[in-house]
């Protein structure tokens, strides 16, 4: 259905009974938080059903298609869920919420990768948000333009071409959806990007305890085996004040959380290291400040040391 066009749905349509998940497509005049309500509507019967919102033009359908097609062909392939990427700010809250799903995501032995800003740069960030992961989640600040952390991270920064996209990008903070006049908000230039297959972001600022909840929701239906982000919704069994919240879904509201075939080889190939850890020039990939001295090359470095700390 496309709003532009004057299609609406109501909350109680009879249009959803028996209906899995729903898109509405277009709306390029129309802001996300006054096109659903929340992450989708009730039908006839009062039965929650998850939506979503694809503000598409004819030129971001293109980069979209794509990506929701080579996600969608994950489906069948035997692939495991995950690997699961935690992007975040340097915050003592944001930490917290990664270690949580961490373990969460751990016992049911899915792959998990912390490239929170104490880890890694955002360029390396940008490189490594193309290995095709299943999933991410990003926690801190965010703002309608894109993540707080990394120094600000924003849709320019984004890979130039994504051969294997992410399968839901989930920005656990305020204000990511939120368009604030400057055109599409960041959630939504994920998909029209074809960065992931679908997208959730807000379009106002949050609460960090409703933020927490919501994460480990996600996370704790994940790790019980829902590899599609409707089914993660349902499973998570959140209540009314989260499903007509300032949270939103973009793109395809079925996409799986399954990563391609080799973005585990890839994930594990970014050089992430903890803050405490002495910093290693052979491992960082990423490196672009030239050639390095020959005795930096040959051992590690402080890199408190190495930037005159």
């Amino acid at each position: 259905m496309s709003p532009d066009n004057g299609d609406t749905l109501v909350d109680g349509d009879p249009r959803l009974l028996g209906v899995d998940a729903f898109a509405l497509f277009g709306f390029s005049r129309q802001a996300p938080s006054k096109t659903l309500p929340g992450l989708g509507m009730r039908d006839a019967n009062g039965r929650f059903v998850v939506g979503a919102l694809l503000p598409v033009s004819r030129v971001s359908a293109d980069a979209f298609c794509r990506a929701a097609g080579r996600v969608e062909s994950r489906a069948d392939s035997g692939l495991s869920l995950g690997p699961a990427l935690f992007l975040g700010e340097w915050e003592a809250r944001a930490r917290k919420m990664v270690e949580r799903s961490s373990r969460c995501l751990s016992k049911a032995e899915i792959p998990c990768f912390d490239w929170s800003a104490e880890r890694v740069t955002r360029d390396v960030l940008r490189h490594g948000l193309a290995c095709g992961a299943g999933f991410a989640l990003y926690y801190g600040h965010g703002r309608s333009v894109g993540w707080a952390g990394y120094h600000g991270f924003r849709a320019r920064h984004l890979p130039d071409s994504v051969a294997e996209p992410i399968g839901a990008m989930f920005s656990i903070t305020c204000s990511t959806a939120s368009r604030g006049g400057s055109g599409l908000s960041y959630a939504e230039r994920l998909i029209t990007q074809g960065m992931s297959a679908a997208s959730m972001g807000a379009t106002r600022k949050t609460r960090h305890l409703s933020n927490a909840y919501l994460a480990s929701s996600i996370c704790e239906a994940i790790a019980a085996g829902e590899g599609r982000v409707h089914d993660i919704v349902y499973s998570a069994r959140l209540p009314e004040d989260l499903l007509f919240s300032s949270y939103r879904i973009f793109g395809d509201p079925t996409a799986e959380v399954r990563g391609s075939q080799s973005s585990l080889e890839k994930a594990r190939a970014v050089y992430a290291p903890a803050p405490e850890e002495r910093f290693d020039f052979r491992k960082a990939s990423s490196w672009t400040h030239g050639v390095l001295p020959e005795s930096v090359r040959e051992e590690d470095v402080d890199l408190a040391e190495l930037i005159g700390i």
